[in-house]
């Protein structure tokens, strides 16, 4: 719980400090999270999550004072948690779905949070159903060589131009030092497209300069090393957990 509320202590500081509001003017906090998440933020008991039959301590808290949380605002403002669906549907899904209003629409959505846990959800206006599978944490950056979180310098764009270069876009626009999950589906996108990879996500040895074989077995260079920042390829192994990963959604 005190790593949790430190972070998000320091996003609200952040904010606040960009938008120049003072700390003790904030009389609200929303928060949503997977269910197991929301429960260390509430120092709830999470276990329940992990054992038959899967059904969590609370799916729904009133709203509390920020304060008992350790929230740093108004000492009299309230933290309010979003609903969670099940153990393994959160209330980061009902944000997603509150914020799409894929409930409002006449015709049918698909709404996917892709994570380590991967959950979708189907419907319209009249009917949704959702379900959650382990998707393993390959998107989100873990048991991938240069695979990193959504943050600074991850690259979240990539394209292969016509020339054979790389188009890339970096979160904050800085230089790039690893691969966060929507950069590394648009590199597998990318490397099929350009048949530098088969249908199986297997390497093609075609005489692709950026296409070597190191230490780990074939890979692909994504970026050079710089002044200013590492090499960044994407290994075969990298690939294999990333397929994985999408088998589980």
């Amino acid at each position: 719980q005190n790593r949790i509320v430190h972070d998000v202590n320091n996003l609200i500081i952040t904010l606040a400090a960009r938008q120049k509001i003072d700390l003790q003017d904030i009389t609200t906090v929303i928060c949503a999270g997977n269910t197991a998440m929301v429960h260390f933020l509430l120092n709830l008991d999470p276990t329940r999550i992990r054992r038959e039959p899967y059904i969590a301590s609370a799916g729904f808290v009133p709203p509390i004072r920020a304060a008992e949380a350790g929230i740093q605002i108004n000492k009299r403002g309230l933290l309010y948690c979003l609903p969670s669906v099940a153990a393994y549907v959160g209330s980061d899904i009902v944000a997603g779905v509150l914020t799409t209003r894929i409930f409002t629409k006449k015709g049918i959505s698909l709404f996917a949070d892709i994570g380590t846990n991967g959950e979708v959800v189907l419907g319209n206006q009249d009917w949704l159903v959702c379900a959650s599978s382990s998707a393993g944490p390959a998107f989100e950056g873990s048991g991938v060589k240069h695979g990193m979180r959504a943050g600074a310098g991850a690259i979240e764009k990539l394209a292969i131009l016509d020339d054979g270069s790389f188009e890339l876009k970096t979160i904050a626009n800085t230089h790039p030092v690893g691969i966060c999950g929507s950069g590394l589906l648009d590199t597998l996108a990318e490397l099929f497209t350009h048949g530098i990879i088969d249908r199986t996500g297997r390497f093609k040895p075609n005489g692709q300069p950026r296409l070597t074989e190191g230490n780990e077995g074939w890979q692909f260079q994504i970026t050079p090393a710089g002044n200013e920042h590492q090499e960044i390829v994407i290994t075969q192994a990298d690939i294999d957990n990333l397929v994985r990963s999408k088998a589980g959604v």
